[in-house]
Protein backbone atom coordinates (compact mmCIF):
# COMPACT_ATOMS: atom_id res chain seq x y z
CA UNK A 1 0.00 0.00 0.00
CA UNK A 2 1.51 3.28 -1.03
CA UNK A 3 1.84 6.34 1.25
CA UNK A 4 -1.18 8.18 -0.17
CA UNK A 5 -3.54 5.28 0.54
CA UNK A 6 -2.21 4.86 4.06
CA UNK A 7 -2.71 8.60 4.74
CA UNK A 8 -6.32 8.49 3.48
CA UNK A 9 -7.11 5.49 5.68
CA UNK A 10 -5.73 7.30 8.76
CA UNK A 11 -7.83 10.43 7.99
CA UNK A 12 -10.95 8.32 7.50
CA UNK A 13 -10.34 6.60 10.82
CA UNK A 14 -10.05 9.94 12.61
CA UNK A 15 -13.23 11.32 11.06
CA UNK A 16 -15.21 8.24 11.97
CA UNK A 17 -13.88 8.02 15.51
CA UNK A 18 -16.21 8.81 18.41
CA UNK A 19 -14.88 11.41 20.86
CA UNK A 20 -14.29 9.84 24.28
CA UNK A 21 -16.55 10.88 27.13
CA UNK A 22 -14.70 13.04 29.70
CA UNK A 23 -15.39 13.02 33.43
CA UNK A 24 -16.88 16.14 35.08
CA UNK A 25 -14.91 17.73 36.55
CA UNK A 26 -11.61 17.14 34.81
CA UNK A 27 -8.75 17.39 37.32
CA UNK A 28 -5.37 18.30 35.90
CA UNK A 29 -1.98 17.44 37.39
CA UNK A 30 -1.41 20.94 38.79
CA UNK A 31 -4.62 20.89 40.85
CA UNK A 32 -6.74 22.85 38.37
CA UNK A 33 -10.21 21.42 37.84
CA UNK A 34 -12.55 22.24 34.96
CA UNK A 35 -16.29 21.55 35.00
CA UNK A 36 -19.34 22.99 33.29
CA UNK A 37 -18.97 26.77 33.55
CA UNK A 38 -16.35 26.62 36.32
CA UNK A 39 -12.59 26.52 36.80
CA UNK A 40 -11.22 25.54 40.21
CA UNK A 41 -7.73 26.21 41.57
CA UNK A 42 -6.20 24.60 44.62
CA UNK A 43 -3.47 27.24 44.75
CA UNK A 44 -4.05 30.47 46.73
CA UNK A 45 -2.79 32.66 43.91
CA UNK A 46 -2.69 33.04 40.13
CA UNK A 47 0.15 34.76 38.31
CA UNK A 48 -0.13 36.56 34.98
CA UNK A 49 2.92 37.38 32.88
CA UNK A 50 2.95 39.74 29.93
CA UNK A 51 4.14 38.46 26.57
CA UNK A 52 7.83 39.26 26.34
CA UNK A 53 7.78 41.26 29.60
CA UNK A 54 9.70 40.70 32.81
CA UNK A 55 6.97 41.79 35.24
CA UNK A 56 4.08 39.78 36.56
CA UNK A 57 0.71 40.37 38.26
CA UNK A 58 -0.34 38.11 41.11
CA UNK A 59 -3.99 37.64 42.12
CA UNK A 60 -4.01 36.22 45.64
CA UNK A 61 -6.87 34.65 47.60
CA UNK A 62 -7.01 35.06 51.38
CA UNK A 63 -8.47 32.13 53.31
CA UNK A 64 -11.97 32.98 54.54
CA UNK A 65 -11.90 30.56 57.48
CA UNK A 66 -13.59 27.70 55.62
CA UNK A 67 -16.50 29.87 54.47
CA UNK A 68 -17.29 29.98 50.77
CA UNK A 69 -17.51 33.38 49.12
CA UNK A 70 -19.08 34.49 45.85
CA UNK A 71 -17.53 37.45 44.01
CA UNK A 72 -19.75 38.69 41.18
CA UNK A 73 -18.54 40.92 38.36
CA UNK A 74 -21.65 42.67 36.99
CA UNK A 75 -21.98 43.81 33.42
CA UNK A 76 -20.41 47.27 33.33
CA UNK A 77 -22.11 48.09 30.03
CA UNK A 78 -18.74 48.89 28.50
CA UNK A 79 -15.04 48.26 28.97
CA UNK A 80 -14.20 49.04 32.61
CA UNK A 81 -11.26 48.92 35.02
CA UNK A 82 -11.11 47.55 38.55
CA UNK A 83 -10.93 50.14 41.34
CA UNK A 84 -7.81 49.65 43.44
CA UNK A 85 -6.99 50.89 46.94
CA UNK A 86 -3.69 52.41 45.78
CA UNK A 87 -3.08 54.86 42.96
CA UNK A 88 -5.22 57.61 41.43
CA UNK A 89 -8.28 56.58 39.43
CA UNK A 90 -11.35 58.32 38.04
CA UNK A 91 -14.58 56.56 38.97
CA UNK A 92 -17.37 56.95 36.43
CA UNK A 93 -21.06 56.16 36.74
CA UNK A 94 -23.42 56.47 39.69
CA UNK A 95 -22.33 54.73 42.89
CA UNK A 96 -24.91 54.25 45.64
CA UNK A 97 -23.86 53.44 49.21
CA UNK A 98 -26.34 51.59 51.42
CA UNK A 99 -24.67 53.22 54.46
CA UNK A 100 -22.60 56.42 54.61
CA UNK A 101 -18.95 55.69 53.82
CA UNK A 102 -16.15 56.61 56.23
CA UNK A 103 -13.75 59.08 54.60
CA UNK A 104 -10.28 59.11 56.16
CA UNK A 105 -8.21 62.26 55.89
CA UNK A 106 -11.11 64.60 55.19
CA UNK A 107 -12.13 66.44 52.03
CA UNK A 108 -10.40 69.61 50.90
CA UNK A 109 -12.49 72.73 50.31
CA UNK A 110 -11.64 72.60 46.61
CA UNK A 111 -13.34 69.20 46.32
CA UNK A 112 -16.62 70.16 47.99
CA UNK A 113 -19.45 70.51 45.49
CA UNK A 114 -21.33 73.36 47.12
CA UNK A 115 -24.10 73.39 44.52
CA UNK A 116 -25.58 70.16 45.85
CA UNK A 117 -24.69 70.48 49.56
CA UNK A 118 -27.68 69.36 51.62
CA UNK A 119 -27.10 71.07 54.96
CA UNK A 120 -28.71 74.47 55.47
CA UNK A 121 -28.24 77.08 58.20
CA UNK A 122 -31.35 79.08 59.11
CA UNK A 123 -31.03 82.11 61.41
CA UNK A 124 -33.70 83.73 63.55
CA UNK A 125 -33.04 87.16 65.09
CA UNK A 126 -34.96 87.09 68.36
CA UNK A 127 -34.21 90.49 69.88
CA UNK A 128 -32.84 93.87 68.76
CA UNK A 129 -29.12 93.90 68.04
CA UNK A 130 -28.72 97.66 68.43
CA UNK A 131 -30.43 98.00 71.83
CA UNK A 132 -31.60 96.06 74.86
CA UNK A 133 -34.61 93.77 74.76
CA UNK A 134 -37.66 95.28 76.39
CA UNK A 135 -38.88 93.73 79.64
CA UNK A 136 -41.99 91.56 79.49
CA UNK A 137 -41.77 91.32 75.70
CA UNK A 138 -41.94 88.26 73.48
CA UNK A 139 -39.85 88.23 70.28
CA UNK A 140 -40.77 85.71 67.61
CA UNK A 141 -39.50 84.42 64.27
CA UNK A 142 -40.72 81.74 61.87
CA UNK A 143 -38.19 79.94 59.70
CA UNK A 144 -39.39 78.31 56.47
CA UNK A 145 -36.84 75.91 54.90
CA UNK A 146 -39.19 75.28 51.96
CA UNK A 147 -38.24 71.61 51.86
CA UNK A 148 -39.02 68.51 53.85
CA UNK A 149 -36.20 67.73 56.25
CA UNK A 150 -34.85 67.30 59.75
CA UNK A 151 -33.45 69.73 62.30
CA UNK A 152 -30.02 68.40 63.29
CA UNK A 153 -28.69 71.18 65.52
CA UNK A 154 -29.83 74.37 67.28
CA UNK A 155 -27.24 76.93 68.39
CA UNK A 156 -28.24 79.87 70.60
CA UNK A 157 -26.26 83.01 71.27
CA UNK A 158 -26.35 86.72 72.05
CA UNK A 159 -24.27 89.89 72.13
CA UNK A 160 -25.20 90.66 75.75
CA UNK A 161 -26.60 87.91 77.97
CA UNK A 162 -29.59 88.60 80.23
CA UNK A 163 -29.26 88.12 83.97
CA UNK A 164 -31.37 87.92 87.13
CA UNK A 165 -34.78 87.22 85.74
CA UNK A 166 -36.88 84.73 83.84
CA UNK A 167 -35.91 84.76 80.17
CA UNK A 168 -36.74 81.76 78.02
CA UNK A 169 -36.21 80.53 74.47
CA UNK A 170 -38.42 78.09 72.56
CA UNK A 171 -37.87 76.20 69.30
CA UNK A 172 -41.06 74.46 68.18
CA UNK A 173 -42.20 72.39 65.23
CA UNK A 174 -44.54 74.01 62.69
CA UNK A 175 -46.21 76.65 64.91
CA UNK A 176 -46.20 78.52 68.23
CA UNK A 177 -48.22 75.63 69.69
CA UNK A 178 -46.19 72.83 68.08
CA UNK A 179 -44.08 70.17 69.76
CA UNK A 180 -40.77 71.31 71.17
CA UNK A 181 -37.65 70.53 69.17
CA UNK A 182 -35.53 70.90 72.29
CA UNK A 183 -35.28 68.41 75.13
CA UNK A 184 -37.29 70.73 77.39
CA UNK A 185 -40.27 73.01 76.87
CA UNK A 186 -38.09 76.11 77.32
CA UNK A 187 -34.38 76.95 77.32
CA UNK A 188 -33.09 79.25 80.11
CA UNK A 189 -31.65 82.29 78.32
CA UNK A 190 -29.80 83.31 81.50
CA UNK A 191 -27.37 80.43 80.85
CA UNK A 192 -26.13 82.08 77.64
CA UNK A 193 -22.66 83.62 77.49
CA UNK A 194 -22.09 86.84 75.58
CA UNK A 195 -20.54 86.39 72.12
CA UNK A 196 -20.49 82.60 72.53
CA UNK A 197 -22.64 80.00 70.82
CA UNK A 198 -24.43 77.44 72.99
CA UNK A 199 -25.61 74.17 71.44
CA UNK A 200 -29.05 73.33 72.78
CA UNK A 201 -29.91 69.70 73.45
CA UNK A 202 -32.50 68.40 70.97
CA UNK A 203 -35.48 66.22 71.77
CA UNK A 204 -35.03 62.49 71.53
CA UNK A 205 -38.29 62.21 69.55
CA UNK A 206 -37.29 62.09 65.90
CA UNK A 207 -40.77 62.91 64.59
CA UNK A 208 -40.66 66.28 66.38
CA UNK A 209 -37.50 67.24 64.51
CA UNK A 210 -38.93 66.50 61.04
CA UNK A 211 -40.94 69.04 59.04
CA UNK A 212 -42.68 68.92 55.68
CA UNK A 213 -41.93 71.32 52.84
CA UNK A 214 -44.87 73.50 53.90
CA UNK A 215 -44.11 73.58 57.62
CA UNK A 216 -41.88 76.02 59.45
CA UNK A 217 -39.74 76.18 62.57
CA UNK A 218 -41.03 78.54 65.28
CA UNK A 219 -38.46 80.36 67.44
CA UNK A 220 -39.30 82.55 70.42
CA UNK A 221 -37.42 84.63 73.00
CA UNK A 222 -39.48 85.77 75.97
CA UNK A 223 -37.85 88.58 77.97
CA UNK A 224 -38.79 88.96 81.62
CA UNK A 225 -37.80 91.75 84.00
CA UNK A 226 -34.02 91.69 83.98
CA UNK A 227 -31.19 93.34 85.85
CA UNK A 228 -29.24 93.20 82.57
CA UNK A 229 -31.36 93.10 79.43
CA UNK A 230 -30.30 90.90 76.52
CA UNK A 231 -28.99 92.30 73.25
CA UNK A 232 -28.90 90.46 69.93
CA UNK A 233 -30.41 87.09 70.89
CA UNK A 234 -30.21 84.75 67.90
CA UNK A 235 -31.01 81.12 67.06
CA UNK A 236 -29.16 79.25 64.31
CA UNK A 237 -30.98 76.13 63.14
CA UNK A 238 -29.08 73.50 61.18
CA UNK A 239 -31.45 71.78 58.77
CA UNK A 240 -30.93 68.81 56.46
CA UNK A 241 -33.41 68.38 53.58
CA UNK A 242 -34.59 64.84 52.92
CA UNK A 243 -36.58 65.31 49.70
CA UNK A 244 -33.68 65.17 47.20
Amino acid sequence: MNKIKRFLLVVAGLVGAVAPALADPITMLDGTSVSAGKVGLTSDKVEYRSSGGVGKATVKYVDSSANSRTYTMPDAGATADFVMTAGNQTIAGTKTFSTPPTITGGITAANIQTGSAKRQLLRAHLSPNTGAAADATVYRAMLFPGRAGIVTRVTLGCITAPSVGTDTIKVLKASSSGNTMLNAATFDANTLTANTGTTATLTGTGADLAVTAAQGIYCEYSAGTQTVDAIGVEATVEFEPTDF
